[in-house]
């Protein structure tokens, strides 16, 4: 994630005109981000891209409110370290014969309300309450009969927030880094947003 804000930095600053755009007022936002999650109970470290919708509405000096839907999957897999062979199951005789299970999202969804403050700069700094519903599934090398115990899934769902710091690249794309943090699922992200 270090790499991909310094790379993002570097990038903008030869894009970024000398003076800062002044953000649309009101409109339809669409919105892709590409996040590095952490689902706790697993500790294990998950990729996942979102895309969103929402709409943003001015509240005048320099506040606006964006209600917003997202949903995503994941696109890279996590792997949690058992620790060697594990016994899993009484009575079925089955057992992992290797240290590991792979963890991946399956699908990603969220509702939240931002709050955005618009610096005079071209900053802007948001706070969003939100909902959200994480599906994960694991894989594993069970010596079964049964293919459905070489799986398992788990779905997180609970209430939470997501804060970050952005830019206005241009009067309607804008550039942030943020913070998620839900009852199980922490994360860093990067997104793109247009307001139309």
């Amino acid at each position: 994630m270090k790499k991909i804000l310094a790379t993002t930095l570097l990038l903008t600053s030869f894009v970024l005109p000398a003076e800062a755009a002044r953000p649309v007022k009101d409109g339809i936002v669409v919105s892709a981000d590409i996040n590095r999650i952490r689902v706790r109970r697993m500790d294990t470290y998950v990729g996942v891209i979102t895309a969103g919708l929402g709409y943003k509405f001015d509240l005048g000096k320099n506040f606006s409110l964006i209600p917003e839907y997202r949903i995503g999957t994941g696109f890279t897999e996590g792997t949690m370290d058992v620790g060697g062979e594990l016994t899993a199951g009484t009575g079925s005789g089955y057992l992992v014969y290797r240290e590991d299970i792979d963890v991946e999202v399956d699908s990603f969804m969220a509702f939240s309300v931002r709050g955005q403050y618009d610096l005079n700069n071209g900053i802007y700094a948001y706070i969003a309450p939100s909902y959200s519903r994480t599906k994960t599934s694991t894989s594993t090398a069970f010596l079964s009969t049964d293919p459905r115990k070489n799986s398992f899934g788990k779905t997180y769902t609970g209430f939470g927030y997501r804060a970050g710091l952005g830019f206005h690249l241009t009067s309607r794309l804008g550039a942030d880094v943020s913070y998620e943090r839900y009852s199980e699922i922490t994360g860093l992200s990067f997104g793109l947003h247009y307001t139309f």
